[in-house]
């Protein structure tokens, strides 16, 4: 059996917090081996959330290795180092376009819906792959 969605965090302001987070993990990893309920490491990833330009940096170990992440999807939603919601948003909306084209929903051809297209600027954010080309 595997530990699914365990999530350890702390707010680290200075190396003694690293060393605590690090001190939290080994345990946890003990406790897991104990309990038969190991963690599949190849799934377990490091993401530091912080806007600081130049924030602290430790190396976290679980049975000896580290898989540091500029961002992670957890629950659907995407979550990027510096919390910026883009990473997010563009994986919506490529998924969005992705579930249109392959619906057949983009390829309308209304005659009324081309009038009034060609009378109206596309709306802002609007992708159109003709335009692309």
């Amino acid at each position: 059996m595997y530990a699914d969605d365990t999530k350890v965090y702390k707010s680290i302001k200075s190396e003694d917090d690293c060393q605590i987070l690090q001190h939290a993990l080994t345990s946890l990893e003990c406790w897991s081996h104990d309990n038969n309920l190991d963690f599949n490491h190849s799934k377990c990833k490091v993401l530091t959330i912080t806007r600081k330009k130049t924030p602290l940096v430790h190396v976290y170990r679980m049975n000896s290795k580290e898989s540091r992440v500029d961002k992670e999807k957890d629950l659907g939603v995407c979550v990027s180092a510096n919390f910026n919601w883009d990473v997010h948003i563009h994986t919506i909306t490529d998924l969005s376009y992705v579930t249109l084209v392959k619906s057949g929903l983009h390829t309308l051809s209304n005659s009324s819906l081309e009038s009034k297209a060609s009378k109206e600027e596309p709306p802002r954010g609007y992708y159109n792959p003709s335009m692309a080309k």
